[in-house]
């Protein structure tokens, strides 16, 4: 049941504040989301409850839950609620030790996983690294060209991780492929010419590969990385375009309207696919 205590509220049932985050590489004025912040000290005062009861149930209907914006774990962005903008909001700290605590004590040894994009600090590595959280490893991000760059390769990928061809805030791997962003400037048109050569050399693709071969190779190259778990979402599976992407951030309309349909989740696609996994070690263990 809904509990207003759990919430940021004024005097008379309205949000006090709004979370956000601040300005970053998706959008200068920051994200303005609007949705209520929790009220940490009374969710630590009652022992978490809610938060054992929320990632509880979501383990009876899977094996693994990842936890977006992992960094809301150590400190949250509040926009007061008549703000125009992200840019008005400041950071407060979470107590997040102290919840992760709580929650292995109460359900076990469970499988979650960090989120762990964005603005990460020292404090936000601590905390997952203190629990053993395996964090996110991006392959669209990792073709910035450059020894400075070295670190974001793909064959330096923390093993002890989770590795994605794009996450649900990325275009497509053949959107991202077959055209800059909409709207780039002259900079970002720069650096999008730059790593997309860099992606054809460093995935041993010719010049003139269509994207939907380079969505392919992405999909390879997250299969047969060394780290532990790999997730290739099903737009890059059947090679689909910028109008297949989920979401824009900083975009509040046309975003979470992609949807299957019937046909294209075909027999012989499982066929290729199974045969791309068994390939790189990961399908089921023979009895």
């Amino acid at each position: 049941m809904w509990a207003p205590q759990l919430f940021q509220l004024d005097d008379k049932g309205e949000t006090s504040h709004v979370a956000g985050v601040p300005p970053d590489a998706f959008s200068d004025q920051g994200q303005l989301w609007g949705n209520p912040l929790y009220a940490w000290g009374h969710l630590q005062r009652t022992g978490f409850s809610f938060w054992i009861a929320r990632i509880g149930r979501l383990f009876e209907a899977f094996d693994a839950v990842r936890l977006d914006h992992f960094i809301g774990f150590s400190r949250y962005w509040a926009v007061p609620r008549s703000a125009k903008t992200a840019k008005e909001g400041a950071f407060h700290e979470v107590p997040g030790k102290a919840l992760f605590e709580a929650l292995f004590r109460a359900l076990g040894p469970v499988q979650l996983i960090a989120e762990d994009l964005g603005v990460v600090t020292d404090q936000v590595r601590a905390l997952r690294d203190h629990f053993r959280l395996p964090g996110m490893s991006i392959l669209q991000f990792s073709f910035s060209p450059g020894a400075h760059a070295e670190g974001s390769r793909a064959h330096r990928f923390a093993k002890h991780s989770v590795v994605y061809t794009g996450t649900h805030d990325n275009d497509t791997s053949a959107g991202w492929f077959a055209s800059p962003p909409d709207n780039a400037s002259s900079g970002a048109l720069a650096q999008y010419a730059a790593e997309r050569r860099f992606a054809l050399e460093y995935l041993d693709l010719p010049g003139d590969a269509t994207a939907e071969r380079f969505a392919h190779a992405m999909l390879v190259a997250a299969l047969r990385s060394h780290v532990n778990t790999a997730v290739v979402p099903v737009q890059d599976v059947l090679g689909l375009g910028r109008d297949a992407r989920m979401n824009r951030p900083g975009i509040a309309d046309g975003n979470w309207s992609f949807r299957l349909t019937e046909g294209e989740l075909s027999t012989d696609l499982a066929h290729r696919l199974r045969h791309q996994v068994e390939l790189s070690g990961r399908g089921p263990t023979p009895r």
